[in-house]
C-alpha cells in the first residue's frame, strides 16, 4: 500500500520545527518588543509569539522580545487574546543584534541612544516610531508609556510599503536543528 506524505508541500518553521505552509516557512518573522513592567501588564498578542526572549534593560526591569511568523494573524481576538500586540516597547541595541540573527523584521517604539546608529545602518529592517506610521497606536487603558500597541496586520503592510524582503535570504539557515521525529527517512 502506498501512503502519502502527510507534509506534502509543507516545510519546517524556523522558529518552531512545525510543519507549516511552505511559502510561511520561507516568510521572514517580525520581532516586536514587548513592555514587561507591572504597569503594563497583561501583555497582548504574546500567546502567538513562536519565540519569546526576556532580557534585562534596566535596573531590575527587563522587556521581551517576541517572534511573530504571521503577526497578521494576532488581529483576529480570541478569547486569549484580545487582537492586539504589546505594549510595545523601545529598542535595546541586544534586542536589535538578536532580531538580525533571525533575519525578522524589527518593530519597536523608540529606542535608547546606543541602538540609533545600528537601526539605521541599514543592517536591519526596522518598523519603529517614525517609520511606524499607524502600525502603532495608543489606547486609554493604561498610562503612557504602556499604552502603545501594535496592529499586526498593519505591521505587515508597512513592510510592503517600506519595501522590506518578504522572505527569508536564500542563506538563512535559521538557529535550530528540529529532530525528525515520527517521520521515516527514505
Amino acid at each position: 500500500t502506498t501512503t502519502t506524505d502527510p507534509y506534502a508541500g509543507m516545510a519546517r518553521s524556523f522558529l518552531t520545527g512545525e510543519y507549516i505552509k511552505e511559502k510561511d516557512a520561507k516568510r521572514r518573522p517580525y520581532a516586536v518588543m514587548i513592555n514587561n513592567i507591572q504597569d503594563a501588564i497583561p501583555q497582548s498578542g504574546i500567546s502567538k509569539a513562536s519565540i519569546i526572549y526576556e532580557s534585562p534593560v534596566e535596573g531590575s526591569i527587563t522587556r521581551m522580545m517576541a517572534l511573530f511568523e504571521k503577526p497578521e494573524k494576532v488581529n483576529k481576538a480570541t478569547p486569549d487574546n484580545n487582537g492586539k500586540i504589546g505594549s510595545v516597547r523601545s529598542c535595546r541595541i541586544y534586542f536589535a543584534y538578536m532580531a538580525n540573527e533571525w533575519d525578522s523584521i524589527y518593530c519597536h517604539f523608540g529606542q535608547s541612544k546606543y541602538a540609533k546608529r545600528f537601526l539605521k545602518s541599514g543592517k536591519l529592517d526596522v518598523i519603529n516610531s517614525w517609520k511606524g506610521q499607524n502600525a502603532y497606536y495608543r489606547t486609554s487603558d493604561k498610562p503612557a508609556p504602556h499604552n502603545c500597541y501594535a496592529d499586526g496586520k498593519k505591521l505587515t503592510q508597512q513592510a510592503k510599503k517600506l519595501k522590506y524582503r518578504k522572505n527569508h535570504k536564500e542563506s538563512y539557515g535559521g538557529h535550530f536543528i528540529f529532530a525528525e521525529i515520527g517521520r521515516a527517512h527514505v
